[in-house]
């Protein structure tokens, strides 16, 4: 399935070179309106040139070709996930990536947001397979849903005795911080995993977010 843009923003930052320009030429050649953010005019105005004369294809099957053709140093997951105001729908697809995690209005914990399973192999990280496929779904989302999104860095970050974070404390987390605002569950989050690995953050880098609806 070619996964599609058509009317939606994507915000890229690192844009002028190696993965930021693969997903900012993949999000254009999806349809998207593309903003770009790089060190220099120049690389800006090369980029949009390029992403003006690009035919369709879909942002995850780009950065596959691209990490495969790098070898196995470019090794890594991606998510691509995109919310259309217009139907309220969240589309989302993965590359081995971590699933992000859903509270909704209605619902009373925090959900793990999959893919179903597919027949062949798919979805896998990016470089594996030049000719991998990645699925696309959909789910629709009310206003005041949140979404939890994360690299596995965050989960994977060890305490002194190599103990890792995991799931379990981050859905605790996440649950401690139930009706408060967004930035007040990401500072909790932030605090169990200072707490757990007592101000050590070097394993890898670890990036979260909260998205509320609105």
């Amino acid at each position: 399935m070619t996964i599609r843009f058509d009317g939606r923003v994507a915000i890229v930052t690192g844009a002028s070179r190696g993965l930021g320009e693969a997903i900012a030429l993949g999000y254009a050649r999806a349809g998207a309106a593309v903003v770009l953010a790089a060190r220099t005019l120049e690389a800006i105005d090369s980029l949009a040139a390029r992403m003006n004369s690009a035919e369709g294809s879909d942002v995850l099957a780009d950065l596959n070709r691209l990490a495969a053709e790098r070898g196995y140093r470019a090794l890594t997951t991606a998510a691509v996930v995109t919310y259309y105001r217009a139907e309220s729908n969240l589309y989302f697809a993965y590359a081995g990536h971590p699933p992000m995690f859903l509270r909704r209005t209605s619902g009373d914990r925090w959900q793990r947001v999959t893919l179903d399973e597919s027949p062949e192999a798919a979805n896998l990280p990016l470089g594996v397979d030049p000719e991998m496929k990645y699925d696309q779904q959909q789910i629709p989302l009310a206003k005041g849903d949140r979404l939890f999104m994360y690299t596995d860095g965050l989960v994977e970050a060890p305490d002194a005795g190599k103990l890792l974070f995991g799931t379990s404390r981050l859905l605790a987390a996440l649950e401690a911080g139930s009706g408060k605002t967004p930035k007040d569950v990401k500072d909790t989050v932030l605090a169990a995993l200072w707490g757990h690995t007592a101000g050590r953050l070097n394993h890898d880098d670890v990036t979260f977010m909260v998205v509320e609806v609105r």
